[in-house]
């Protein structure tokens, strides 16, 4: 058996060309999945454009069939909870059920980001209670949508916890 293999595709371009074809390219090779990150600008700095993540995973959905996409951590204080929510259970309807949605509250690398486009970054406790409300729409959305029980899994990790395990590795 072979071990399920993704890959991170490039977006920071000022179109999706480049991502849609490398998910493309990564469907032909066998890879197993394709991951964005949710940044506003890549982390070297503002000089360089980035697709947003919810109109690239949605267009790596419409032309992949077998891949699974997600965001490597959609933050859940860069848009509304409502918002993140609705992107997350969009792109899991267009691409018949392959998307994988990490949420996160943002570290303190996101700062430079939120400050540039003029969005609050809260303290840690204010982002982790954003997270929880945008976990718990997102809850709703995909059983309003009758895609929950199509969701291979569903689980979030707030801290103090250190690892997060893998079924049966002994740390769950």
């Amino acid at each position: 058996m072979t071990p399920p293999v993704s890959v991170t595709l490039p977006q920071f371009h000022p179109d999706g060309t480049p991502l849609v074809d490398a998910a493309r390219r990564a469907e032909a090779l066998g890879f197993t999945g394709v991951f964005l990150f949710d940044h506003l600008y890549p982390l070297d700095g503002p000089k360089r454009p980035v697709v947003e993540l919810f109109a690239a995973l949605g267009a790596v959905a419409a032309a992949t069939s077998l891949l699974r996409v997600g965001s490597l951590v959609a933050r859940a204080t860069t848009r509304p909870p409502d918002a993140t929510a609705s992107g997350v259970a969009a792109v899991q309807a267009v691409s018949g059920g392959r998307m994988v949605a990490g949420l996160g509250a943002g570290d303190t690398a996101a700062k430079g980001e939120m400050d540039a486009y003029g969005l609050a970054f809260p303290p840690f406790e204010e982002r982790l209670e954003t997270l929880r409300k945008a976990d718990a729409i997102l809850l709703d959305e995909l059983r309003g949508a009758g895609l929950y029980r199509q969701t291979g899994q569903v689980f979030a990790v707030l801290l103090p916890v250190k690892s997060v395990g893998v079924m049966g590795d002994g740390r769950t």
